[in-house]
């Protein structure tokens, strides 16, 4: 099965890590955000402080953050591979700054603070 980032995604986070931002352009639940002059979906290979939307959002709203979540409607990732950021928020294996690990072929652990490295 090919690595396929689908949307909607399910995403989950421990509430004692969440906090709330306000968004400067739209995304959608599990989207990589940085801080680039308001919070927006990051690019790839992207150096800056990355969290993870718990929820869709439009611009000016604010919506819960967090450090780290799972992820669990990716398909397609090699258990204990690597995952990666791509374009506009979305989730790669292939290329892109370090973000995660996947747990098993549909589930990933997202600590995009943690692993910034783009080796």
């Amino acid at each position: 099965m090919a690595f396929s980032d689908n949307k909607p995604r399910t995403v989950s986070a421990p509430r004692e890590f969440q906090v709330k931002v306000t968004l400067a352009a739209d995304c959608e639940a599990g989207d990589l955000l940085t801080y680039n002059s308001g919070w927006k979906q990051a690019v790839a290979n992207t150096a800056t402080m990355v969290v993870v939307a718990l929820t869709d959002g439009l611009s000016n709203e604010e919506i819960s953050v967090s450090p780290f979540a799972i992820v669990s409607s990716i398909t397609g990732m090699t258990a204990g591979g690597i995952l990666r950021t791509a374009a506009a928020g979305a989730y790669d294996e292939a290329t892109g700054t370090r973000v995660g690990y996947s747990l098993s072929a549909t589930e990933a652990v997202v600590l995009p603070l943690l692993t910034t490295a783009t080796a």
